[in-house]
């Protein structure tokens, strides 16, 4: 028996009948839109672990690529400052209406989830402006979800697919943010002249009509990354949050009709660290929720539509069901590269054509805290996006994808890297890490 699920229209009917039962026996219905036909494996799999996978299938949360996630909403902005949207518009946002407005602003607040949101800010005034949720692209993490911000581009199309990236013309893996490469942290400067044309996509501020910035904090404001992304966008470096706020206040004082992009990594850093409901991360959390409600107030009558939102949520994993992979040198030996994405989706690169040793291994291996597939056929059901793939994104994703079930989480470590541990984490299909909140305030 194949460990890997796949498509196969030969087998769609026999797999309708056997899902309905395995549905009845769960006493649920699986409602997310492409899992249905994940669950049509071969007929010899057997009932427990049809029952397994449904299981698993059902706990998790797909990017809604037609109209429901921030692919959609990055649209929505394009057209509502005259340019050509490149993907289906946001169903619960007007951007007729709001393009009418003399200043849009997008507050990113880098891992704002709409589980926190409803948990943690229930009585807050960005929950009090809360019309719903939507869902982060695949994977929920920044790297990809910032991206597709920045460039209106499907995770198909830009290809930047985790933190850490295989880079065929390097034959190395980097960390596509810093710029640097993984193995001694050496900055790519020295390799690459030109990060933009490295990076090559056009940038959604290139497609607007009208002015643009970007707020955001100054030791990331000209980074390479940011640089090669901000097209003619004018920007705008701060120290903290207070001066964010502050800069905002200015902008939306000025006569301009502009769109304006500010950036916040405060909740995602503290709960990297601390875990999504440590006090420091609450406590933190109120703190912009109080700057945002000084802002909503004074801004009132400039004529602008603040939208918040997060790029991704976050879960708290467990150490129980973390695995360090050196530990297991019968997986580590079928890698050619180190384990790139991230520790709840993790891209592995074989040394060997062919995946059924190395998928038959992790699925002995690591039980019920991973579940192996074949990255081609992610890429194929939907889960990165619509579009034209990247010419690169195959190699990026390697030949087997590690799915997180529940709380597990996977790391290799490089020699000479330093060691630490993420509480809170992402980058998986969990509600927590996909669903992220639309705030909507009228100014």
């Amino acid at each position: 028996e194949s460990r890997m699920l796949t498509l196969d229209a030969n087998q769609q009917t026999d797999g309708q009948s056997r899902r309905e039962s395995v549905q009845q026996g769960l006493g649920f219905e699986i409602q997310h839109r492409r899992f249905p036909d994940s669950l049509t494996t071969d007929s010899h799999a057997n009932d427990h672990t049809m029952l397994l996978r449904a299981m698993n299938h059902a706990k998790r949360v797909l990017p809604d690529y037609d109209g429901g996630s921030l692919l959609n909403l990055t649209s929505s902005l394009v057209a509502a400052r005259g340019g050509t949207a490149p993907h289906p518009l946001l169903r619960d946002l007007d951007s007729e209406r709001i393009g009418r407005c003399r200043n849009i602003v997008l507050l990113l607040l880098d891992g704002l989830g709409h589980e926190f949101l409803r948990n943690h800010g229930a009585d807050g005034i960005l929950a009090s402006h809360a019309r719903g949720h939507m869902t982060s692209v695949f994977p929920s993490t920044t790297t990809t979800a910032i991206t597709t911000l920045l460039t209106g581009l499907s995770p198909r199309e830009h290809a930047l697919t985790g933190w850490f990236s295989y880079w065929k013309s390097l034959d190395d893996v980097i960390a596509v943010l810093p710029f640097q490469r993984r193995r001694g942290r050496k900055s790519l400067s020295q390799d690459i002249a030109d990060p933009a044309a490295f990076y090559d996509h056009p940038t959604l501020f290139d497609r607007l009509e009208t002015e643009s910035h970007i707020v955001i904090p100054a030791n990331l404001a000209y980074s390479p990354y940011n640089a090669s992304h901000s097209g003619t966008a004018t920007i705008h470096p701060f120290a903290g949050y207070p001066e964010l706020f502050k800069h905002l206040a200015r902008l939306l004082r000025e006569p301009e009709q502009k769109y304006i992009y500010a950036y916040w990594p405060g909740i995602d850093h503290l709960a990297h660290e601390h875990g999504t409901s440590s006090a420091k991360v609450k406590s933190h959390f109120h703190a912009i929720d109080r700057a945002c409600a000084d802002l909503i107030a004074a801004a009132k009558g400039s004529d602008t539509t603040l939208i918040v939102t997060g790029d991704h949520g976050l879960i708290d994993v467990s150490p129980q069901n973390h695995t360090d992979l050196g530990r297991l040198p019968e997986l580590q030996e079928h890698l050619a590269q180190p384990l790139c994405g991230e520790r709840r989706v993790a891209y592995c690169h074989l040394r060997e054509a062919g995946s059924d040793a190395f998928v038959s291994a992790a699925g002995d291996i690591l039980g019920e805290r991973f579940l192996p597939r074949s990255s081609r056929e992610l890429v194929e059901e939907g889960w990165f996006g619509p579009g034209v793939s990247h010419p690169e994104l195959l190699s990026r994703i390697g030949d087997v994808t590690l799915l997180a079930q529940d709380d597990a989480s996977i790391k290799d470590w490089l020699p000479g890297e330093r060691r630490y541990w993420h509480i809170g984490s992402h980058g998986g299909t969990s509600a927590e890490e996909m669903y992220i909140p639309l705030i909507v305030v009228d100014l």
